[in-house]
């Protein structure tokens, strides 16, 4: 009995051994590639995916349909592809596959370049006295910031939140009020300093292509500011106002995700006939 445990222990202490000299590929498979998009226009997407141990090379795949139909676009050596002359108004979805030294392969997650939703037609919602120029760029930058900053899991609020976080962190108050595309989503997102309408312009620009229904509103005269502009944007079930560029020069939410009453009460008046009710302040 003694002899069949020296045995057994002598065979553990061997594998031990023989364990201790492998690499750690030799147990367990390398994590296939993680892949995301790095940036993107509105008819392009650059990818950049983890480097992958001996690798011959990847090559990437693209569809539009996120679960088959998946053709092989590119191969590289490199871990960063672009994708050029999109159409903007499809979804493109993409995946890595490493291919092996041995002749193996893991694929990666599966990434979007999303669609163009917004209307960047002349006299857009976005500044009527945009360019086409100018329309192209806050074009870019909205689709630059969907296909960055929006993940797929995350909900409508979290969207919204994100939205106005960029802007707030991205743009500042102008202290003129026409010039540099001050009353514009160009001011905002492209510029980087705006005053209200600008504010609100680009917010819109951005709920539109993530696909969430926002307003642009603007006071009437018997408000306490009849200049002043801010948004509606639908979370869930119903509409709250959201007035980004006062919630950045004062430096906390002022009026985010707020109700008639609390806006009211602010003395902001708007022509209610032209917009949904915003019945009660947000609650998480």
């Amino acid at each position: 009995m003694k002899r069949k445990k020296r045995l057994v222990s002598a065979a553990v202490i061997t594998v031990l051994l023989f364990a201790a000299c492998l690499p750690l590929h030799a147990f367990a498979a390398e994590r296939p590639a993680v892949l995301k998009v790095s940036s993107a226009s509105a008819s392009a997407v650059i990818l950049k995916w983890s480097r992958q141990k001996h690798v011959k090379h990847y090559a990437v795949y693209r569809s539009l349909n996120k679960c088959f139909g998946f053709k092989k676009i590119a191969v590289t050596g490199k871990t960063k592809f672009k994708n050029e002359k999109l159409y903007e108004q499809k979804t493109y979805y993409y995946k890595v596959a490493a291919i092996k030294e041995s002749g193996r392969r893991s694929v990666s997650n599966t990434v979007s370049k999303a669609k163009v939703r917004g209307n960047y037609s002349e006299g857009t919602v976005y500044g009527p006295q945009m360019t086409l120029k100018q329309r192209v760029q806050v074009k870019n930058a909205a689709a630059r910031f969907v296909n960055t900053k929006i993940r797929p899991d995350m909900t409508t609020y979290q969207k919204v939140q994100a939205a106005h976080d960029y802007l707030v962190k991205l743009c500042r108050y102008a202290p003129v009020y026409n010039k540099n595309g001050a009353n514009s989503a160009w001011g905002a997102l492209i510029y980087r300093e705006a005053q209200c309408s600008g504010y609100a312009r680009a917010f819109k620009a951005l709920c539109d292509e993530m696909g969430i229904k926002c307003y642009y509103v603007h006071a009437t005269k018997n408000a306490v500011n009849p200049y002043h502009q801010w948004n509606m944007v639908k979370v869930g079930k119903r509409y709250y106002h959201m007035d980004v560029q006062c919630n950045d020069s004062s430096g906390f939410r002022a009026i985010y995700l707020a109700s008639d009453r609390t806006v009211k009460r602010i003395g902001l008046r708007w022509k209610t006939e032209q917009f949904p009710k915003c019945r009660i302040d947000y609650a998480k």
